[in-house]
């Protein structure tokens, strides 16, 4: 005879049915519910061992329990009352506990572990505890491992393949002589002592294992998630920059006005458009990151140390987070119109003329003197009417032109023959200004640059 095999503790009967059940998201419930008409929690025996075979818990299902193994579970849920009954409901609560904890309302604090550690270490049935054994076998089991790994990534072997050819239920195992075979049709020769170390590590009592064979054989190493790089990429470049150091004009409050009214006066801009927005209850001041918001929406070009130098000057003394922007607007918008002539009928408003004048534009010694000889040798040509040609190429009569217009201008009255490059170049810097990101000629200044020279040139005819 057979002898018979070793049976599990009840506890473990118990743990084992609440991995199958968490495994494939059974609910109990709607097995047993059926063949209870009392609504008493009890059932028969017989009903008790059909609705586990519905569970695919028996002998013949898919967790394979043993006879006596079922019967020491009914054995432990019997009815104290009524032993010819089994208590069912105290069975779910016991099973479902690897899902969720009953009486959850009245603990709102407490950390459910889904599921519980105890059932996610559970190892499968016949399969040995791999710490326990030997470190020499273990070694070895490893260096099979490496072995094994290195030939498949020479080969470029695809082992699934000849394992999910033995298995013909997809079951995830085959058994001994059907590993040995794969090894072999895949050309990996194992010594048995390499074989039987395979064997001790993904044996159970299904057989070989191959699927955690396959993940371990084909496991990447841990490389850090790319999100992580990003995210420290994001920071550094959203992070606040130090400030750098500023320059005396940067700190020079009538300058930078200056450049904020030539903007206000050229495009016509309402500064109080722009900043009562963000002034909801009409305080009259504004927070500092506003009144920030509010200067790049007129585009003027500010650095952030100019910014910080209008702001400390209209930052009152009681409110040392806010900014009197309405000041701010009034000071600026004195450039356009003089405020309060109502009460000075006398005055006489002076109109703010904002300069040209810019980085690009400025002329040293020897540049003025190349200017001072090329337009000498301009001016000697009498009556040359430029303005006509100019405004031919000035068609929306802004009165600038590119430098390729110039050069057409002056080449059609010969203009272009008396003076050099270098000259030429040094006429379009001393007259140009900046506009739609570069540099053009003023041609309304140059024009009267040649007049006044030529009268200054006129002679007496006696």
């Amino acid at each position: 005879m057979e002898p018979m095999k070793e049976t599990m503790p009840t506890l473990e009967v118990i743990k084992r049915i609440q991995r199958h059940v968490f495994e494939h998201r059974i609910r109990i419930n709607e097995f047993f519910k059926d063949f209870e008409y009392l609504n008493d929690g009890r059932m028969t025996v017989s009903q008790f061992r059909r609705a586990l075979n519905a569970l695919q818990i028996s002998s013949l299902g898919r967790l394979w329990l043993v006879e006596p193994e079922v019967d020491a579970l009914i054995a432990l849920y019997k009815d104290p009352d009524d032993p010819n009954r089994v208590c069912w409901r105290t069975f779910e609560d016991d099973i479902n506990h690897v899902f969720t904890v009953k009486g959850l309302d009245k603990l709102p604090n407490l950390r459910v572990e889904s599921p519980p550690q105890e059932i996610a270490d559970l190892s499968r049935r016949g399969a040995s505890n791999w710490q326990c054994e030997p470190k020499s076998m273990r070694d070895l089991c490893e260096d099979v491992l490496q072995r094994v790994r290195q030939r498949v990534e020479e080969r470029r072997i695809l082992l699934k393949q000849f394992f999910k050819n033995y298995d013909r239920h997809n079951r995830g195992h085959v058994t001994r002589a059907q590993l040995r075979q794969v090894l072999i049709t895949a050309t990996i020769l194992l010594s048995p002592e390499q074989v039987f170390a395979l064997e001790r590590r993904y044996n159970n009592d299904l057989g070989f294992n191959y699927t955690q064979f396959l993940q371990e054989l084909e496991s990447q190493p841990i490389v850090e998630p790319l999100y992580l790089q990003m995210l420290e990429d994001k920071k550094r470049i959203n992070a606040e920059k130090p400030p750098s150091e500023s320059h005396e004009d940067e700190t020079n409050i009538v300058l930078i006005l200056a450049k904020v009214k030539a903007k206000v006066v050229r495009e016509r801009i309402k500064v109080l458009e722009f900043m009562r927005q963000f002034d909801k209850h009409n305080h009259l001041v504004i927070e500092r990151p506003d009144f920030i918001r509010g200067l790049d929406q007129l585009c003027c070009g500010l650095t952030p140390a100019e910014v910080d130098t209008i702001a400390k000057a209209f930052q009152p003394s009681a409110k040392p987070d806010f900014i009197e922007y309405v000041k701010f607007a009034k000071v600026v918008e004195e450039a356009v119109a003089t405020g309060g002539l109502e009460k000075v009928p006398l005055l006489v408003p002076l109109q703010h003329v904002p300069s040209e004048a810019s980085d690009k534009t400025f002329l040293n010694f020897d540049e003025r003197q190349t200017v001072a000889i090329a337009m000498d040798k301009l001016c000697k040509v009498s009556s040359p009417n430029l303005d006509e040609l100019f405004k031919d190429y000035d068609k929306e009569n802004i009165g600038t032109v590119s430098k390729d217009r110039l050069i057409k201008v002056l080449s059609v009255r010969r203009m272009l023959e008396l003076i050099t490059n270098k000259e030429l170049d040094a006429v379009h810097k001393c007259f140009s200004i900046e506009r739609g990101g570069r540099l053009e000629i003023d041609y309304r200044a140059f024009l009267r640059a040649l007049h006044l020279l030529q009268e200054n040139k006129k002679t007496a005819p006696f």
